[in-house]
């Protein structure tokens, strides 16, 4: 009876010692596993958030933060697509502050011109938009300044 007791807690042992080299080797194959995910998306998210830095920097202005001109022409762009899917209006408004330099030589006085173009649908391009309000903002400007002109395109 001893020794049929002894027979089966040997064959109870060498199967929990079975079991846990099972559950080690479980253990260490998840440990390289999450460590190896972990080498590689580290990196992966550090390039991501670089890129999205680096596309800020190429996008907007670093003094005010407003979009530069590329950025501009690209949402412009997208709006104006969307305004002729949709057969919807859509204004470009161009707008200078008259004498500027007085305002650099720390005068207050301030009077702005504005041309602003009312496109209706046909046209993609952004830039025809711009230009046409700009042919508003310098009739503003020859018909005295301190004005806005309004122009359908």
């Amino acid at each position: 009876m001893v020794t049929q007791f002894s027979l089966l807690l040997s064959d109870y042992l060498g199967l929990l010692q079975t079991d846990l080299k099972q559950i080690l080797a479980v253990i260490l194959i998840s440990h390289i596993v999450i460590t190896t995910l972990t080498a590689m998306i580290w990196p992966l998210m550090m390039f991501l958030e670089h890129e999205l830095v680096l596309s800020d920097l190429a996008n907007r202005d670093s003094l005010t933060g407003l979009l530069n001109r590329r950025a501009f022409i690209s949402v412009s762009n997208n709006y104006l697509e969307q305004a002729n899917n949709n057969l919807t209006k859509l204004c470009a408004l161009m707008i200078d502050i008259d004498f500027f330099k007085r305002v650099n030589d720390h005068e207050i006085n301030l009077s702005i011109s504005i041309g602003i173009i009312t496109h209706k649908s046909g046209t993609n391009n952004v830039n025809e938009l711009l230009a046409e309000a700009d042919k508003g903002l310098y009739k503003a400007k020859l018909n005295g300044r301190n004005q806005v002109v309004t122009m359908a395109f």
